[in-house]
C-alpha cells in the first residue's frame, strides 16, 4: 500500500495485493509494486513501514513460512536511501488499531472495559499472530510474540484424536498447525477421516484447483464435512483467545484480527467462538469482563504498517 498520513488518518493511494510465495524476493516483488505505482502516476514514497510475518532482530527479519529475508539497509538502498522500518506483522496490526473507526470494529463481547489497562491483538490467517499492547506515557507500547508456534493443547477426546493424527506425521503440534489456513485444512482432513468420509466431487475438484482453506469456507453451507471443519475451528478459535486472555487479562479489549475470523464467523458459529473462550472455569467470571473485539478491516496490517513508518520519518 502506499499511502498519505496525517497523524492517525490514512488516505490510500494504491493498494496491490500479491500472493507471496509467487515471488521469489521482497525485494523482486516491490520493484513491481514501485513500478506499476509510476505507472499509475503516484507519488514517490519518502519513508517506508513494513509488517513482516516473523522476528525482527535489529531491523532485519527472517520470514517464518518463507524463504524470505528483510533487512531495513538493504531495502532503503533499493528504494533510494529513505528510512525503512521493520515491524513484527502484530506489532503492525496493533498500531493499525489506532486508526479504526466503529465502522471496522464489532464486539462480540462487550465485557466491562477498563481505560488504558493491557490489550492484546491475535488471530488467524497464514499463520496464528499475537501481541500484547501496554500503557505507558500516554501511548499504548506494543509487545511482539512468537505464540503461534507454542505447544497446542486439546481439551477433550476428539481434540486429542486430533493432535494424536497430526504427530503420525510431525514431532510437535503447534498452535498455527490448527489455527491457521492450514490447521483449517488440517482439521477438515481429520474429520474425513475420523468419518471415513468422502468429500462431493465438487468438493473435491475445488480443493485440487485452488485455495483449499478458501474452499471449506465456501462450501460449508453445502458439505457437511465441511460445515463440521468450521465449527470445530470456531471451538478452538475461541479456546485460544480464552487462554490468550488468561495469560494477559486485556481489560482494554481483546482484538481478533487475522484473515480468517471475518470469512467464517456467522451467527452461529460467533456463539460457539464466544462459548469456548468463556469456557475456562473457574476463571469464567473474569473473562466475562474482558471486551471482545472482532476487526472487520481487512487492510489493519498495513494501516499499522503506514503508522510505523509516518512514526520512522518523524525520528529520522
Amino acid at each position: 500500500m502506499l499511502a498519505s498520513v496525517h497523524d492517525i488518518a490514512i488516505r490510500p493511494l494504491l493498494i496491490r495485493h500479491y500472493q507471496s510465495q509467487n515471488w521469489g524476493s521482497f525485494i523482486e516483488l516491490l520493484r513491481d509494486f514501485l513500478s506499476h505505482a509510476q505507472s499509475q502516476q503516484c507519488p514517490i514514497p519518502i519513508v517506508a513501514g513494513i509488517a513482516a510475518a516473523g522476528p525482527v532482530l535489529q531491523q532485519r527479519c527472517v520470514v517464518t513460512n518463507l524463504e524470505w529475508v528483510l533487512d531495513t539497509n538493504i531495502i532503503s538502498d533499493e528504494i533510494n536511501g529513505i528510512p525503512v522500518e521493520i515491524v513484527n506483522d502484530f506489532v503492525a496490526a496493533g498500531q493499525g488499531i489506532r486508526a479504526l473507526g466503529s465502522a471496522d470494529i464489532e464486539t462480540l463481547q462487550g465485557g466491562d472495559p477498563i481505560e488504558n489497562n493491557v490489550r492484546a491483538v491475535t488471530g488467524a490467517g497464514t499463520g496464528w499472530g499475537q501481541a500484547l499492547m501496554i500503557w505507558c506515557d500516554s501511548r499504548y507500547e506494543i509487545i511482539a510474540s512468537e505464540g503461534g508456534h507454542a505447544d497446542f493443547a486439546p481439551t477433550n477426546s476428539q481434540q486429542l484424536e486430533f493432535v494424536a493424527d497430526l504427530l503420525t506425521h510431525r514431532q510437535r503440534v503447534t498452535i498455527e498447525d490448527v489455527l491457521s489456513g492450514h490447521g483449517l485444512v488440517n482439521i477438515y482432513r481429520f474429520l474425513l477421516r475420523r468419518g471415513n468420509s468422502t468429500p462431493s466431487p465438487s468438493m473435491t475438484r475445488d480443493m485440487e484447483n485452488g485455495d483449499e482453506a478458501a474452499t471449506i469456507c465456501n462450501h460449508a453451507s453445502s458439505d457437511a464435512i465441511a460445515n463440521e471443519a468450521i465449527q470445530l475451528f470456531a471451538a478452538l478459535y475461541g479456546s485460544q483467545l480464552g487462554n490468550l486472555a488468561l495469560n494477559c487479562v486485556p481489560h482494554s479489549g481483546l482484538y481478533i484480527a487475522g484473515g480468517i475470523a471475518a470469512k467464517i464467523l456467522n451467527e452461529n458459529t460467533k456463539a460457539i467462538l464466544v462459548q469456548a473462550f468463556l469456557d475456562k472455569e473457574p476463571m469464567r467470571p473474569l473473562l466475562d469482563r474482558i471486551p471482545l473485539y472482532l476487526v472487520t478491516n481487512a487492510h489493519l496490517g498495513l494501516l499499522g504498517a503506514a503508522l510505523v513508518a509516518n512514526e520512522a520519518y518523524f525520528r529520522a
